[in-house]
């Protein structure tokens, strides 16, 4: 075969397909995406009812659901002191104060301390809850015994010191609040 004659039979080749050439073609691309973490807290009972003293300690169980797409979930508390009527402004009387030597247990339904034996926080600082003072716990981290995800009920105990049995009669409240957080 000639030079001449395999460059033409090449041309050919290149330039026109054969008989039964290519009639469809498709290709797959792939699309990825990725989930945020994302925790929700709902509260199950806006108000609680933490019965009747005259003095002595006040304990009130908040429960809370908790909502995440991770197996972990970090929780810590804040508390206000019991105020007369609600309002921490307005009164003489002094509030019901949060007993900081409890502590405060945090509970999930189906979840343990990671890294620890004991699921009660201790009261670590001072903050604000709506404008009111407040106390706010140190952290715990929960471990879910769920696979994937934490999605499960939170009681929470905080305990008050009505230590002055001389209060004035009347209702007395307070906030408590449950933050959720993912840590990476």
């Amino acid at each position: 075969m000639t030079e001449h004659v395999r460059n033409v039979l090449l041309a050919v080749l290149v330039c026109c397909p054969v008989a039964g050439g290519r009639t469809w073609d498709s290709a797959v691309a792939v699309v990825r995406v990725r989930v945020a973490r994302t925790v929700s807290v709902g509260v199950l009972a806006g108000t609680i009812d933490a019965g009747v003293v005259d003095a002595g300690a006040v304990r009130a169980v908040v429960g809370f659901r908790v909502e995440a797409n991770a197996p972990a979930v970090t929780f810590y508390v804040e508390a206000t002191g019991l105020h007369k009527a609600g309002r921490a402004e307005g009164t003489a009387v002094a509030a019901i104060p949060v007993d900081r030597a409890a502590g405060v247990t945090i509970a999930p339904t189906d979840a343990a301390p990671a890294g620890r034996t004991s699921n009660v926080a201790t009261w670590s600082e001072s903050t604000a809850i709506d404008g009111m003072p407040a106390e706010k716990s140190e952290p715990i981290r929960f471990a879910s015994s769920r696979a994937a995800t934490f999605s499960q009920d939170v009681h929470v105990t905080v305990t008050w010191d009505q230590a002055d049995p001389a209060r004035p009669v009347g209702v007395y409240a307070g906030r408590v609040k449950l933050t959720a957080m993912i840590m990476p």
